[in-house]
C-alpha cells in the first residue's frame, strides 16, 4: 500500500478473519501483531503473525508448513516448522495461546537464534499498522478527525476514485494483496502499481488451464476474481473447487466489494471510467 511499509517480514499466512475461539484439539485462526519481541528473527514494529488451524507460511518465499496444535487446560499449544527459511536451515514457531485465542506467547527459533514474542489479535485501534487488514494507519484509537479515521484508512468518507480500476488497485490490491503479490511475487504475480492492469488483463495463469488472471467480460474465467470470491465465501462455499486457498490471505474482502469487482470484470475490465454498480469499491474508506 502506498505510503505504508508492508508488514511482511514475518507473515504466517492463511485464510482467516480475526481470531476464532479454540475448540478442543484445534489451534487458533487469525492475524496477530507483536506487542513485544526480542532477537533478530522478528521485527516488532513491522511483523504480523497470521495462523490457521492446518497450515502456515513464514514469508511467501518460505512455503507452507503444517501447524501442530494441541488443546490445554488454559488454551492451546501451537507449533510449526519450516525446513529452510530466513537464512536458517530450520525455523520453528512455538507459542501458547489463551483459551479465547486473543494472546500468543512463545518463541521463534532458527539456527542458534531465538526471538521471544508476545502477540495479540490484530484490530484497528491497537496502535500497529497492519496492511493485511487493509489498514493505512493506526493511531491507537477508533476516533475520526485526528489524522487516522475510525477504520484505520486515513481518508475522508466522501472521497471517491476517478475510475473503478484506480479503486481496485487501491482498495483491493494495495490494501490486501501486495504483501504476498508484491516484491515477493508469490505465484509469479506482482500486483503493485504501476502497470498492474497490463500485467493481469488477458494473462495466462501458469498451471491453471482454461482461466486467465483477468478475462475481460467474464468473471467466472478470471482466476483473480475467483480466488477473492472463494476467500469471501469461506470453507464450504460456492467456490471450493477453485484451486488453492481463497484470497486475500487474512481478512477476506466484503461481499459487496467482491461483487463490485466482478461487475468491473464483466464490463470488460476497463482501465478508465466508472463501471455502474461499483460504488462499494470507489468509496475510498472501506
Amino acid at each position: 500500500m502506498a505510503g505504508v511499509r508492508v508488514a511482511a517480514t514475518l507473515a504466517l499466512l492463511v485464510t482467516a478473519v480475526g481470531a476464532a475461539l479454540a475448540a478442543p484439539g484445534d489451534g487458533c485462526v487469525g492475524r496477530y501483531v507483536l506487542l513485544r519481541a526480542s532477537g533478530a528473527l522478528v521485527d516488532r514494529a513491522h511483523d504480523t503473525i497470521v495462523l490457521d488451524r492446518s497450515s502456515a507460511v513464514i514469508d511467501p518465499a518460505c512455503g507452507a508448513a503444517v501447524v501442530d496444535a494441541h488443546a490445554t487446560r488454559r488454551g492451546s499449544r501451537i507449533a510449526a516448522r519450516w525446513p529452510s527459511c530466513r537464512g536458517a536451515r530450520s525455523l520453528r514457531l512455538r507459542v501458547r495461546a489463551t483459551a479465547d485465542c486473543s494472546l500468543l506467547r512463545g518463541v521463534v527459533v532458527g539456527q542458534r537464534r531465538r526471538s521471544r514474542i508476545v502477540a495479540v489479535t490484530s484490530t484497528c485501534g491497537d496502535g500497529v499498522v497492519d496492511p493485511g487488514r487493509g489498514e493505512r494507519c493506526d493511531d491507537g484509537n477508533v476516533l475520526d478527525g485526528d489524522g487516522c479515521d475510525a477504520t484505520c484508512g486515513r481518508c475522508d468518507e466522501g472521497t471517491t476514485f476517478a475510475t473503478t480500476w484506480d479503486a481496485i488497485q487501491a482498495n483491493v490490491f494495495d490494501a490486501a494483496c501486495t504483501t504476498c503479490h508484491g516484491a515477493n511475487a508469490s505465484g509469479g504475480l506482482d500486483l503493485r502499481a504501476p502497470g498492474t492492469h497490463a500485467r493481469i488483463t488477458g494473462a495466462i495463469v501458469p498451471g491453471v488451464p482454461g482461466l486467465l488472471e483477468i478475462a475481460p467480460g467474464d468473471r467466472n474465467t478470471s482466476y483473480i476474481w475467483l480466488k477473492i470470491a472463494k476467500g469471501a465465501a469461506g470453507a464450504g462455499g460456492a467456490y471450493d473447487d477453485v484451486t488453492g486457498p481463497g484470497m486475500p490471505i487474512g481478512t477476506p474482502l466484503a461481499p459487496d466489494v467482491v461483487e463490485a469487482f466482478g461487475r468491473w470484470v464483466d464490463a470488460g475490465a476497463p482501465e478508465t471510467g466508472i463501471v455502474s454498480g461499483t460504488d462499494a469499491l470507489t468509496t475510498a474508506c472501506r
